[in-house]
């Protein structure tokens, strides 16, 4: 008894001051048996950006043994979520936002929205865009200012794309998230 003590694993827990996204009581996500979502950007000057926010959330997606989370789409025709880098449907303080139809008693994404024009860092717009594809996956706004979850922008400013990354919280979230046993699809 006292070696199973010492050798289970740890039950996770969402991190103080993160939310997730949530319906009829339950935490929302996407089903494991829909991944990978396969994924372009509409316009090409970001498909590094798009990419390098593809990778790092399928680093957690593998270590947590569900496969990727997302895909990366070279076409938009051959995509199911299409980053819109025209901004064209965002408040005119955002950067990025998620937009979602809800109306059929379950979250759907209907489509991811970037600004391209605004005059951010490749680094930043990487960071920006991993946390609305956070968004897509479940996650909700994180209080904690080093979280990529964190709902306003760094202040500091990354060149590099390579530079963005996922905190120790982030991963514990997303975690907590994909090992809940009931939870509503997106």
């Amino acid at each position: 008894l006292l070696a199973f003590l010492f050798t289970a694993p740890a039950v996770a827990q969402l991190p103080e001051g993160y939310r997730v996204s949530r319906q009829f009581g339950k935490p929302c996500r996407i089903d494991t048996l829909a991944f990978p979502w396969r994924v372009a950007s509409s316009d090409t000057r970001f498909s590094s950006v798009v990419e390098h926010a593809v990778a790092t959330w399928n680093a957690e997606s593998l270590r947590l043994g569900l496969g990727q989370f997302f895909k990366f789409s070279q076409t938009p025709e051959s995509a199911q979520l299409v980053i819109d880098w025209s901004g064209q449907d965002l408040p005119g303080d955002k950067a990025g936002g998620v937009f979602w139809d809800a109306n059929l008693g379950y979250k759907r994404v209907l489509k991811v929205s970037m600004d391209g024009s605004h005059r951010v860092p490749q680094g930043n717009r990487a960071e920006i865009l991993m946390q609305e594809l956070g968004h897509v996956l479940g996650l909700g706004d994180s209080s904690e200012p080093s979280d990529i979850m964190y709902p306003i922008m760094r202040t500091r400013r990354l060149a590099r794309v390579s530079r963005a990354g996922l905190s120790q919280r982030d991963k514990a979230a997303i975690t907590w998230l994909y090992s809940q046993p009931e939870w509503v699809p997106i």
